[in-house]
């Protein structure tokens, strides 16, 4: 099914579970998010623009990227999981992701994935894409089963009643 509705462009589809392909337009582009995103783009630039527009300030685009197949791939970047940015201190889960330094250890140790392919739909395909990352059903088990075995979600699993954010009980069967 996948190889009836894209074309490979360069490279190849994924085999491994720490394998990605990019997924280009039909015009072979992507979206600046997904550049931001792979680290093709800095994500200060990102941050910056988020914060101009949410102080009503006009931003300015930068001009249209041109990057060859061959500068994507074996293009490599971080999987952090989202319960890896928990940790816990004093009975209680905090949220870390703000702490520079704990932050640039998580990721050094997380998955790293590897595009090794850039795909897009063809002229036969039913799928309209802006753009994305394509991975195998192996990367979903692997972000499942590591989520499903983190400190944090074992915790909860065992307490049902209690919040490990707060350290409080749920008020069941109450409405907000």
């Amino acid at each position: 099914l996948l190889k009836s509705q894209y074309d490979i462009l360069k490279g190849r589809l994924p085999e491994n579970y720490d394998e990605v392909v990019l997924i280009v337009d039909e015009n072979n582009e992507i979206s600046d998010y997904i550049l931001y995103s792979i680290g093709l783009k800095d994500q200060n630039e990102l941050i910056e623009m988020m914060k101009s527009i949410k102080s009503g300030k006009k931003i300015e685009v930068s001009e249209q990227m041109i990057i060859s197949y061959d500068d994507i791939l074996d293009t490599e970047f971080k999987l952090v999981l989202n319960s890896d940015i928990y940790k816990n201190v004093d009975g209680k889960w905090l949220d870390y992701s703000n702490d520079t330094d704990y932050m640039r250890k998580l990721i050094k140790k997380s998955l790293s994935l590897k595009v090794v392919g850039i795909i897009k739909p063809n002229s036969n395909s039913t799928i309209e894409t802006a753009g994305g990352i394509g991975y195998t059903s192996k990367l979903t088990d692997y972000v499942i089963e590591g989520i499903s075995n983190s400190k944090i979600v074992k915790e909860q699993k065992n307490n049902e009643g209690i919040n490990v954010f707060t350290g409080e009980k749920f008020n069941v069967g109450e409405t907000v």
